[in-house]
């Protein structure tokens, strides 16, 4: 998640978290693995979606498909995790 993460905030144009810090381990700092990230603006989609007209429901469909046709155009030396 971290890796992805990272890689999206370094190669794109798309807004993520940024990572402060994170450990995978269950016996770190803090007894349990975590992602220490910043917060990204905005509402839960799902909490708005049906109050909005046709046009803004066009208008955020049009975004996720431009985020998805973003990530779709990365490429990668060869398939498996990032890191």
């Amino acid at each position: 998640e971290v890796a992805t993460m990272e890689y999206v905030e370094s190669h794109t144009n798309i807004p993520v978290p940024h990572v402060y810090h994170h450990s995978a381990h269950a016996k770190g700092e803090v007894g349990s693995p975590y992602i220490l990230m910043s917060k990204v603006e905005g509402v839960p989609l799902v909490s708005v979606w049906d109050d909005m007209d046709d046009e803004r429901r066009r208008i955020i469909l049009r975004q996720v498909i431009d985020i998805l046709l973003e990530l779709w155009s990365q490429r990668f030396d060869k398939p498996g995790p990032l890191f």
